[in-house]
């Protein structure tokens, strides 16, 4: 039976912009979401309910419709579904250790030797549960989770203790993990939009963390060292970003963190060169 506060509904019912955003947001993953394909392809919708909308699909796995003369924000919106669509491709292949196509490569953004350290911590028992809860089902199974806070912000790893095999690592591409992010602002919830993919290259590993829409945030490389791997992560180098560094030892399924820094602030951007 539909109520009136039903998410669902209340997207798919015209009426303020805000209270359908929200609505939208607190739709349940398991959920049938099949009454939104008509918000996503009614021309006369509101564009960024239809824009949200059709992102929402596709972040579940389905692809929305539009009018081949959609406003600029649907079709912008279109194309964001397409970028998350294909990488759900992309992670479903690692997780079947059959990738589609190998890791993207990205640049690195170190954090300086002497960046404030990124404190390493154990979410509470209830908070665990929390974290564990946001992520794909097949995260859920005796999770390995490491908690990163810095800033103010909360992240936090989640590896099920079966896949932190580092012979198994070096010889097959793997989704690793997902990284959880603790949303507080407006809301107390988690989500976990990251996946953490490897792919062996050589007697080493490249380990990438890519976002919903299959974008490079963390890239680095593990070495093989006594008794397991050896690792150094660093973030990607986008506007806003600051600089940072995670080095850590996978030895015997036990994935430890050893040194985390995380520059203050972003990197200025560059002045325009002189014409």
């Amino acid at each position: 039976m539909v109520t009136p506060d039903d998410p669902i509904h209340v997207v798919a019912t015209r009426g303020a912009r805000g209270p359908r955003l929200a609505a939208l947001a607190r739709i349940p993953a398991s959920a049938d979401v099949s009454a939104l394909h008509k918000v996503a392809a009614d021309k006369a919708e509101d564009v960024v309910v239809r824009s949200a909308v059709i992102v929402q699909l596709a972040k579940r796995g389905q692809e929305a419709k539009a009018e081949a003369d959609a406003p600029p924000a649907v079709k912008s919106a279109l194309t964001r579904a397409t970028q998350v669509l294909h990488a759900q491709r992309m992670v479903a292949g690692f997780e079947a250790g059959k990738p589609p196509q190998p890791l993207p490569r990205a640049a690195a953004a170190p954090a300086p030797v002497a960046a404030p350290p990124i404190e390493i911590f154990r979410p509470p028992d209830a908070e665990l549960k929390r974290v564990v809860a946001a992520t794909a089902a097949p995260m859920r199974k005796s999770p390995h989770v490491v908690g990163l806070r810095c800033a103010g912000a909360e992240l936090a790893l989640v590896a099920p203790a079966k896949r932190l095999d580092s012979a198994a690592l070096l010889h097959t591409p793997a989704r690793l993990g997902q990284v959880a992010v603790h949303h507080m602002a407006e809301r107390d919830a988690w989500t976990a939009p990251f996946d953490v993919l490897t792919e062996p290259a050589g007697g080493a590993l490249h380990i990438s963390v890519l976002d919903e829409r299959g974008r490079p945030r963390f890239s680095g490389n593990a070495q093989a060292a006594k008794g397991g791997l050896q690792f150094t992560v660093t973030a990607v180098p986008s506007p806003g970003v600051a600089p940072v560094t995670i080095e850590g030892t996978l030895v015997g399924g036990d994935l430890t963190i050893t040194s985390a820094r995380s520059a203050d602030r972003a990197p200025a951007g560059r002045a325009p060169a002189a014409s």
